[in-house]
């Protein structure tokens, strides 16, 4: 995109738009036609496995204006797909996502694919979203974005303040995400609530700085001045959490965190070090998936949050012992981990039966 500037275009396609890794292409061609009476820019794409994309985001804003939520007359759009809960594998509703049926698209090709991935399962991802347009995440997330949205609300901790919380910080090495998450546990639920600091650089030359500036906007990151983490900030944002929820452990990890540690000790924090081995995050990763899938979570409501668990591959030892891990270092899953902190140090401590019913 950075070559590309200076054109003053009066139509152009972007093609595949799943694909594109963020928005510059296409901001770069939009603002190519300030010039231009009556320009037109034409998108097309297939549905892709990226819930958090420029483009998926790009249909979502399409579809509040389609449902009249927002407003733009400037904007024409034309989504295919099967409806919720509609069989894919049933032909009568091919033609719901395939508007051109059987002059370019043949019933026969996609009964051959339908027939590939029930002998091949792991091709079903790929031919429901080329084949029918259906936005699905890829196979191996660990946990599910719609099972996610259904315990994920708006947390207010000053309602909580009779119970007990539990912390765990992930601190970042230099200049990336860092995150505080409180757990809360109450009679009948689990609540967790993550934070998450970024320093004021890593909205420029950060390779995910597009989406921390998409939300900085949104109020969902705290910002903090220069180019390092800032452990001041964090320090007195556990502090003032302090004077809320009575704090009964804090968990982090010990590596790169010497100093940060010795100022909360002296400031009478009930600190915690807590190995990031599999072993020990095995009970924790296993126990939050179980509680999130049985209905026993509730999650602040946070885009961010529920980016780090689209994000999570689970790596496991030969003991069955799992730790959230993930593939790229732009694929960011620090509230989960955490979120597995903060549940982990509560786990360690006797509750009743020591078990979590």
């Amino acid at each position: 995109s950075g070559n590309n500037d200076g054109w003053n275009s009066y139509f152009y396609v972007a093609d595949e738009v799943h694909s594109y890794p963020d928005s510059k292409m296409y901001d770069v061609m939009k603002s190519s036609q300030g010039m231009r009476d009556n320009p037109i820019a034409l998108a097309i794409t297939t549905a892709g496995f990226n819930l958090f994309s420029f483009c998926y985001g790009m249909r979502s804003t399409n579809i509040e204006v389609l449902y009249n939520t927002k407003q733009d007359d400037s904007q024409f759009t034309a989504i295919y797909t099967l409806d919720d809960g509609d069989d894919w594998q049933d032909e009568k509703n091919w033609i719901k996502a395939n508007p051109n049926l059987g002059v370019t698209v043949k019933p026969q090709y996609l009964k051959e694919q339908i027939q590939q991935a029930k002998n091949n399962t792991s091709l079903e991802i790929s031919v429901r979203t080329k084949n029918f347009n259906q936005w699905l995440a890829t196979s191996d997330i660990w946990i599910n974005n719609d099972i996610l949205l259904k315990c994920s609300q708006k947390v207010d901790i000053t309602q909580y303040r009779k119970y007990l919380g539990y912390i765990g910080v992930d601190l970042a090495a230099v200049s990336d995400l860092t995150t505080v998450s409180l757990m809360i546990p109450t009679d009948d639920k689990f609540i967790f609530k993550t934070w998450y600091y970024l320093p004021k650089s890593a909205l420029t030359d950060n390779s995910n700085s597009e989406l921390y500036r998409k939300w900085k906007n949104q109020g969902l990151l705290k910002i903090t001045d220069g180019n390092v983490k800032d452990y001041q900030a964090i320090t007195n944002d556990i502090m003032k959490l302090g004077e809320i929820i009575p704090i009964q452990s804090i968990a982090y990890d010990t590596w790169n965190s010497t100093s940060w540690a010795i100022q909360m000790t002296e400031l009478g924090q009930p600190l915690a070090p807590f190995s990031q081995s599999l072993g020990n995050f095995n009970r924790p990763t296993k126990e939050i998936e179980r509680l999130i899938k049985s209905d026993r979570v509730i999650i602040d409501d946070n885009e961010i949050t529920r980016f780090c668990f689209a994000n999570v591959v689970l790596k496991s030892d030969w003991n069955d012992n799992v730790k959230p891990t993930k593939e790229e270092n732009q694929q960011k899953i620090d509230g989960v981990i955490s979120m597995c902190e903060a549940l982990g140090i509560y786990l360690t401590e006797i509750h009743y039966d020591n078990k979590i019913n």
